[in-house]
């Protein structure tokens, strides 16, 4: 019975279209990118959407075989989420649940558990859980790339396809095409020719509305010339 639960709480994720708007980096309204440690060490991911409305937290949860639940209860005070599901099984019930803190970086860690409702728990392991930056790309980000001599501001605008995502970089009248644009759960990948050489961009989503990253501009030799700090928020 026990094997059977940790299948589920691989599921502990959620998918759903949920409004995205960040009005402080504490905010987890959003959707998350999860992933559990199980008991005997494999790891377990799943998707995990969670919305406000009403002064009332909610989700809904898919795990990555595509089950989707809706989370019976979710709180968020003071940078700690918790969630949980009851769960009936065979003689068994109780909860699995959640409990994970916002770190200054954006990204959830913490630690699921299964609990009976006598209270014990029997099984409990890390789980951790980053922001989906694929549910936020698209659209017009205003970006700053930090250069020794001054910051250099402009637009990037995503755009979103079955093939995946594509951009275009602009400033006053010019624009130029990202010849590669890579999107890994929370992490953008950006490469924009320049000159002989290339600009490659490596970020993080830290709130739905800011991506934080490094630029580096490589020689037509592949050696890097120069970087400096990226930011894009919405």
């Amino acid at each position: 019975m026990i094997a059977r639960l940790f299948l589920f709480v691989g599921a502990v994720a959620l998918s759903a279209a949920v409004s995205l708007a960040d009005s402080h980096a504490s905010n987890v309204e959003g959707v998350w990118e999860a992933t559990m440690t199980r008991p005997n060490g494999e790891m377990a991911e799943s998707t995990l959407a969670i919305q406000k409305k009403d002064g009332k937290w909610s989700g809904t949860v898919v795990s990555s075989q595509g089950e989707e639940r809706k989370l019976d209860r979710v709180s968020f005070e003071e940078k700690s989420l918790k969630i949980e599901v009851d769960v009936e099984r065979d003689d068994w019930s109780g909860v699995i649940g959640v409990k994970a803190k916002l770190d200054d970086k954006g990204v959830l860690k913490g630690n699921w558990y299964v609990q009976g409702d006598d209270g014990n728990q029997s099984a409990s392991g890390d789980w951790k859980a980053v922001r989906s930056l694929k549910a936020t790309l698209e659209g017009t980000w205003n970006v700053v790339a930090k250069t020794d001599e001054e910051d250099f501001d402009h637009q990037v605008v995503f755009s979103k396809s079955s093939s995946g995502f594509s951009g275009t970089a602009r400033r006053d009248e010019e624009s130029m095409e990202f010849a590669k644009v890579t999107v890994e759960k929370n992490k953008l990948l950006l490469e924009l020719p320049f000159d002989e050489g290339m600009i490659k961009i490596k970020a993080f989503q830290r709130t739905a509305k800011k991506i934080v990253g490094e630029w580096t501009l490589f020689d037509d030799l592949g050696s890097a010339e120069d970087s400096g700090e990226w930011v894009a928020t919405k």
